[in-house]
């Protein structure tokens, strides 16, 4: 292990020989006849994993490629293997990872796979004082395929995530269950996970299949934080994050084939509005006015003899089935800081968390010269809004509720 203190120029040995150093693995040489592999990707006894701790310096945990789970708490000057305390892994398995908690120093999360030797079983364990005891967090019953990568999120401490080689994984309960990850991603190795300190995104690293972004992550803090119950509700905003009024130029060598650049799908621009539906528990906006009607109907029912006041309770009941459907759009409203509503849009409403997109723009101004619209058309935009704190208002039948949008400008751009 070798540390550097001036961005690489120098280095400094700050360990012994921290694998097993076991010959019989270190004999690339003999492949019977294969062409030696000169990147050394496939030595065996090699340090492939290291953690330094983002709470106290001098704590750095070490994974090797033969099984070695090393920790230092002093920068260098002591080490202690700590893998035998783990219990139910092969000897020599690979540790893929080693996390250091965000939240305790004496905290740390592993990652073991022995794919190699045609064991498929994941194996992902926590410690909470420093590897003398480990407690597992998946096995084959949670998840499709050996553990790759894991990370914590690390502001809401139940929240997980877990890469395996056929996937992503979602935990809300600090690892007691553990959900596949399909929107939009595919079933992949997922072989590292980093959650962007400002963004709020979590940023995924495939083996073959590209790098994935999943945008702003707070939704799923929410629910580790408040619980799943939160979906078995009819609406719930989620909070929103920053917008900023982003000012773009035209990239260098866009135009001409000989001079092209690489560019990935970028996340919807705008601002963000995320909230969950549960069509099971939508009630229509006039529910109260229509029991009322109902309870007047009854009164006529017992004043007089009823034929005609039964027809009309059954289109009554035919206008309430129609009206108590859940639909399938959400109305968003944008309001400025008086009050006044400023944009109005319409928003998916499928069941589970939904994402709707403002162009943080005012309602638009229809030209003398075009055709009026539709009584179902979406609403035009308009000029751009000032800087300031928005409320978005989405309202679900009876339900609604708001959430405040913070706009910004170009934070790259000088305005002094």
């Amino acid at each position: 292990m070798h540390r550097s203190t001036d961005k690489g120029n120098s280095w400094d040995l700050i360990s012994p020989d921290l694998t097993t150093n076991d010959p019989e693995k270190q004999k690339q040489l003999e492949s019977g006849g294969l062409t030696y592999d000169v990147t050394q990707a496939e030595n065996f006894t090699t340090i492939i994993a290291i953690g330094p701790s983002p709470l106290t310096r001098g704590i750095i945990w070490v994974g090797t490629d033969d099984g070695n789970i090393q920790l230092t708490r002093d920068g260098g000057d002591s080490w202690v293997n700590v893998a035998t305390n783990i219990r139910g892994v092969a000897e020599g398995s690979w540790v893929t990872q080693v996390k250091p908690s965000v939240n305790n120093e004496a905290e740390a999360f592993v990652v073991i796979e022995d794919h190699r030797r045609n064991n498929w079983e994941p194996y992902v364990y926590r410690t909470r004082d420093w590897g003398a005891h480990w407690e597992r967090m998946v096995d084959s019953d949670d998840v499709w395929g050996y553990a790759l990568s894991i990370v914590q999120d690390p502001m809401e401490e139940n929240l997980f995530f877990l890469g395996t080689e056929f996937g992503l994984y979602i935990s809300i309960d600090a690892g007691a269950t553990w959900t596949k990850w399909t929107q939009g991603y595919p079933t992949a190795s997922t072989i590292d996970l980093v959650i962007h300190p400002r963004e709020q995104d979590l940023v995924i690293g495939t083996f073959g299949r590209s790098a994935f972004v999943l945008d702003d992550i707070r939704p799923l803090r929410a629910l580790a934080a408040e619980g799943a119950s939160i979906l078995e509700e009819g609406l719930h905003v989620f909070e929103a994050p920053d917008a900023y009024q982003a000012s773009n130029i035209q990239a260098t060598g866009t135009r001409f084939r000989a001079h092209a650049i690489y560019a990935g799908e970028n996340r919807p621009g705008g601002a963000i509005i995320s909230y969950s539906i549960n069509p099971d528990a939508y009630e229509p906006a006039d529910k109260d006015a229509d029991d009322e009607g109902v309870e007047g109907e009854e009164e006529e029912e017992d004043d007089d003899d009823g034929e005609q006041e039964e027809e009309g309770e059954e289109e009554s009941d035919d206008d309430a089935d129609k009206d108590s459907k859940a639909p399938d759009e959400v109305k968003i409203e944008i309001l400025e800081p008086s009050g006044d509503v400023i944009r109005t849009l319409k928003g998916p409403a499928e069941k589970g968390i939904n994402r709707k997109s403002w162009g943080m723009d005012r309602k638009g101004v229809r030209f003398p010269n075009r055709q009026a619209p539709q009584d179902d058309a979406a609403e035009s935009g308009g000029p751009r809004v000032l800087p300031g704190t928005y409320t978005a208002r989405i309202t679900y039948g009876a339900s609604m509720s708001t959430t405040d949008i913070r706009v910004a400008l170009d934070p790259r751009l000088d305005f002094g």
